[in-house]
């Protein structure tokens, strides 16, 4: 029955209350991470979700306008990451959006001209060009998350250098450099499957879910919902949005 009907099989095993990986039904899977795992980056991380692993860069090129961030992520093969398929737009439209809720883009400023030096006069403000490149070495489920954690984890391990204008306005590098501040966040994803709430769903679990719901709020005591997505047949009521809420916040 496994082999020639997997999705029926995962559901009667799932009736007994345990999952194939040996988590109960309320149970989330461990999260891994190591932070400036890679050379050539002002910051970086892993993450680790059970099968699921994301692996985050961070790069910055000072620029005469105001600051910017993009988000790339893609799907890499897990022998050899540095080959990359193309960009994934909805993944990348997604953490794109939801970064805007807790990074602070004035914290990529690098520096504004003096508006009493008359240097400066026709400078504008200088501001980091940030592309944050994250690859998908492997998939089981919770991806979105994995994804908003390796940013959140290479954000805080982010070392920026520090820049001043000198009177003729052109850049002058310090031996300095600067952490950047950011929201804390936690997230984590529900699979609705005949009626039952599974958290941290894994990709055969969410492959028979009547629905699926992300979940992503602040890490507060009282927590605010910074975004919240779902899709299918998920039945979305005042009872469950409390329950995910709390389990967002668990560890």
């Amino acid at each position: 029955m496994q082999v020639l009907a997997p999705d029926l099989f995962l559901k009667d095993y799932l009736k007994g209350g345990k999952r194939s990986d040996g988590r109960v039904i309320d149970e989330k899977r461990k999260c891994y991470c190591t932070c400036g795992c890679f050379d050539k980056c002002f910051g970086s991380s892993m993450v680790i979700i059970g099968k699921t692993i994301v692996a985050t860069k961070i790069e910055a090129v000072p620029q005469p306008i105001a600051p910017s961030i993009n988000i790339e992520v893609r799907n890499s093969v897990v022998s050899s990451p540095m080959i990359q398929k193309s960009v994934n737009p909805t993944l990348s439209s997604y953490v794109q959006s939801l970064a805007k809720n807790f990074i602070d883009l004035n914290e990529f400023e690098i520096v504004r001209p003096d508006p009493h030096n008359a240097f400066h006069s026709s400078v504008k403000l200088w501001g980091w060009r940030v592309i944050v490149k994250q690859n998908i070495l492997s998939e089981d489920g919770s991806i979105e998350i994995a994804l908003i954690q390796g940013l959140q984890y290479a954000i805080s391990n982010l070392v920026l250098p520090i820049y001043s204008l000198d009177d003729e306005a052109k850049l002058v590098l310090h031996d300095e450099t600067r952490t950047v501040s950011s929201v804390p966040v936690k997230a984590c994803q529900f699979a609705l499957i005949d009626g039952v709430l599974y958290i941290d769903p894994s990709k055969d679990e969410l492959q028979i879910a009547d629905g699926m719901c992300t979940i992503v709020t602040t890490a507060e005591e009282r927590p605010s919902i910074l975004a919240l997505s779902s899709n299918g047949a998920f039945i979305m009521n005042e009872e469950t949005l409390i329950r995910m809420t709390q389990y967002c916040q668990s560890e």
